[in-house]
């Protein structure tokens, strides 16, 4: 794809999405990891993946694009340690993001897309908001799966936005092309690939509900560099991830 068809694509998409006012902003978690050495050892921190996407909701809550912030919990390690959502709001607060525009959900089963969508339905019934106020902040391989179980719940008139588009949007230098060059996009693909074809036919996302408690709950995620010096991406359930910080 040429540079100049590059940047009409994403002028058609997220210039045009963050040209509008949303009452929320909602933002995809991407799970936590466990500090893995120090006096901290054990305790929970936000995942590269995550930390870049709420870093993206700042920009766009700074602009004055969206009232509230709403977070979910997605607790990888239960009751342990923070969950996603517990330390994007400090994160957010500490950035001067009013915490009275903080939606935090902290219901421990909102680990996966599906649980999540099915969440944000109920509060958007219980505040009388409509699809089309929604601002739903996701990564790209993400984002036909979010889709697919929006359409599942009747949540079509929700706005999709890229959070890598979004740093293009406010940091113009922001260099896309190296950080597809590092980051492990192929490992991340075999991971997302069936589950987005999934989604597709199973838009209500019966299948990844009900294979939770078969796979262990929730999954932390990450990148780690290798012996070969290059990002590798880490997907594992929780409790494989304490077992390798704290040997539980």
């Amino acid at each position: 794809m040429n540079q100049e068809k590059d940047t009409q694509l994403f002028k058609s998409g997220t210039e045009k999405a963050l040209e509008h006012h949303y009452k929320y902003l909602v933002v995809d978690p991407y799970a936590v990891n466990l500090i893995d050495q120090g006096p901290r050892i054990g305790s929970s921190r936000l995942s590269f993946y995550s930390s870049f996407i709420v870093n993206a909701a700042r920009e766009i809550y700074d602009s004055e694009i969206a009232d509230k912030i709403l977070l979910f919990s997605d607790a990888s390690f239960g009751n342990k340690a923070q969950s996603t959502g517990e330390l994007m709001e400090e994160y957010l607060i500490k950035r001067s993001v009013n915490p009275i525009n903080i939606l935090t959900l902290s219901d421990p089963n909102l680990n996966n897309s599906v649980s999540q969508i099915q969440r944000l339905q109920k509060v958007l019934l219980m505040e009388n908001v409509r699809a089309d106020e929604i601002l739903y902040l996701t990564w790209d391989y993400h984002s036909k799966r979010v889709k697919n179980h929006l359409l599942g719940y009747q949540l079509k008139g929700v706005t999709i936005v890229s959070a890598v588009d979004t740093h293009r949007y406010f940091e113009p230098k922001f260099n896309r092309q190296k950080m597809d060059e590092v980051l492990p996009y192929e490992e991340i693909e075999k991971i997302e690939g069936s589950k987005r074809l999934i989604s597709r036919i199973d838009k209500k996302g019966h299948i990844p509900l009900s294979l939770k408690t078969v796979l262990g709950g929730p999954f932390t995620l990450d990148n780690e560099k290798g012996a070969d010096g290059k990002l590798h991406f880490i997907y594992k359930p929780g409790r494989v991830r304490s077992k390798e910080v704290l040997g539980l």
